[in-house]
């Protein structure tokens, strides 16, 4: 779901925007899969991509701020392990709401555009419920994670701020605890979301099938990624709580 890019409906003409040039057209609804992704990987990737090396920088970043968080806390208290959970079901929630409003649905801010093209536009382009799967191993990892920006955003937006304006209202640990929770469940979601596409090693594949959960988890993705069902159904990745909640919760594809 990398680089920044524009695309007219999921059939259409995807597009991507570089050093402020006119946008490129990477292809079209009446080329096939495999040529869609040709040029996708042409246009798109940077020189040099390793999906290798963007796993490393994912959990390199978050076990760093992780670490860092566990180093500073101090004796934890019953509250401290009870928010916990609660940290985790508001990650959920806000894991739904950006997949379902930014990611399906186009909103006027920028960056909430941004995140609509890029997902709706490349993500789900690249792969289809049909198509699920990579075809030329760790290059295409670039079209299944986000990208690096994003994981620099979510710490300098999300995970600082609430550590430190949280600072003045709450309980130290509890920020740090919210910290440790908001990489955590990045990571969590990284991994439970490439797993379902099959876009990690294969060493990696193996450990994570052994996660309670994750083929549900890959056949829940692939039915959100399904044309009837991507706008209405399945926004939640790492545990349909929230699907659950609000009754976007599927579990089959329905009849025609």
């Amino acid at each position: 779901m990398s680089g920044s890019k524009e695309r007219n409906g999921l059939a259409g003409t995807t597009v991507i925007h570089q050093n402020g040039k006119p946008p490129q057209s990477v292809a079209t609804g009446t080329q096939s899969m495999a040529e869609y992704r040709a040029i996708a990987r042409k246009k798109l990737l940077p020189q040099g991509y390793s999906g290798y090396m963007h796993l490393f920088y994912l959990f390199g970043t978050c076990t760093a701020i992780m670490s860092i968080c566990v180093w500073w806390m101090e004796r934890l208290t019953w509250l401290d392990w009870l928010s916990i959970p609660v940290f985790m079901s508001i990650a959920n929630a806000y894991e739904y709401a950006v997949h379902r409003y930014p990611g399906h649905v186009t909103l006027s801010p920028q960056p909430f555009r941004y995140f609509h093209k890029s997902h709706t536009g490349l993500h789900h382009r690249f792969f289809t419920y049909e198509n699920f799967q990579p075809d030329l191993g760790h290059v295409d990892y670039y079209f299944a994670l986000f990208p690096l920006r994003v994981y620099a955003t979510w710490f300098l937006t999300a995970t600082l701020p609430v550590t430190l304006v949280g600072r003045y209202y709450l309980p130290w640990n509890i920020c740090l605890i919210a910290a440790c929770v908001g990489s955590f469940y990045l990571v969590l979601y990284e991994v439970l979301h490439s797993y379902a596409h099959e876009s990690l090693p294969r060493a990696m594949l193996s450990v994570v099938s052994y996660i309670p959960g994750a083929d549900f988890v890959r056949e829940h993705h692939r039915l959100h990624h399904h044309p009837r069902l991507m706008t209405s159904c399945n926004f939640n990745l790492t545990f349909p709580l929230t699907d659950w909640l609000v009754g976007t919760l599927v579990t089959k594809l329905p009849a025609s």
